[in-house]
């Protein structure tokens, strides 16, 4: 069944607006040809795909992972790439569903309503008490934008190198002013996705009691790391991770590996009191 196109677009379909409008099919104008991120275009699905991995067969969880790929990544890599194995390694106790969020959803405007309804609203119906999200470049943007637009959604977001912005100018307003002393302009239109993402982003710290927690990963030398370092300032320092490397799956495992124990998505052992 394929998407119908009259949905509501709400704010993540002006993202997707934005891009065919400067741009028109040639996304690789934003997002350069990056290891773990090919161009692929496909026909967007109703509902849409997930390969589902439960911590054990016939029982469910009381949390759920939601993994979101990156752009022209397929569900089945976080999986082949080790990040189901390391997930397991540490025993968490944890019901994953790897989705299908291609980059055409983003396209055709979509990608909000396909969430909300094949992702969060069944995983409510189910019973899952917690739902977090990892998102990885193209699906971390897609998780922040989730939360903006729909309000309240995860109990926990982990962004591996998330795009939350390139251009220039706004980049050197958030540097010279701090992105939370900076002020959007009045007469922001809705082709400024960006400008329209960090008037919502500067707020993440004045807001954290309204905000799930963020654990934010990047690479050394990923492209994208200078404005997910302005995204750092508003997110507790311990909750900010580095490592080596470009914008590839190595440096992704790497970063997962870190942040994993760090979250409430592995228990930690409650002290046994001794006589």
């Amino acid at each position: 069944m394929h998407v119908d196109r009259s949905e509501r677009r709400g704010f993540l379909g002006e993202l997707a607006s934005q891009w065919r409008w400067r741009m028109g099919w040639t996304l690789s104008l934003v997002f350069a040809p990056i290891t773990g991120c090919q161009l692929m275009l496909r026909e967007p699905q109703v509902p849409m795909p997930r390969h589902e991995y439960p911590y054990q067969a016939g029982e469910r969880q009381s949390r759920l992972l939601v993994f979101l790929p990156g752009r022209g990544d397929r569900p089945e890599q976080f999986e082949e790439e080790g990040l189901l194995a390391d997930l397991r390694a540490q025993n968490a106790r944890v019901d994953v569903w790897a989705v299908d969020a291609h980059l055409n959803y983003y396209y055709q405007r979509v990608i909000g309503e396909r969430l909300r309804a094949d992702v969060l609203e069944p995983a409510r119906a189910l019973g899952y008490d917690e739902i977090y999200v990892l998102g990885i470049s193209l699906g971390g943007l897609g998780a922040l934008m989730y939360e903006k637009e729909y309000g309240p959604a995860w109990d926990g977001m982990i962004l591996l190198a998330p795009y939350v912005g390139t251009e220039k100018e706004l980049y050197r307003q958030l540097q010279a002013e701090g992105p939370e002393n900076w002020t959007p302009p009045e007469d922001m239109t809705w082709d400024q996705f960006q400008y329209q993402l960090w008037s919502w982003l500067r707020l993440f710290r004045v807001e954290a009691d309204q905000r799930p927690p963020v654990w934010l990963g990047v690479g050394d030398d990923d492209r994208f790391r200078p404005y997910i370092d302005v995204f750092a300032q508003l997110l507790p320092p311990e909750r900010v991770y580095r490592e080596p490397g470009a914008h590839r799956w190595s440096v992704w495992r790497q970063l997962w590996k870190e942040i994993l124990p760090a979250t409430p998505l592995v228990l930690k052992e409650e002290p046994v009191d001794t006589p």
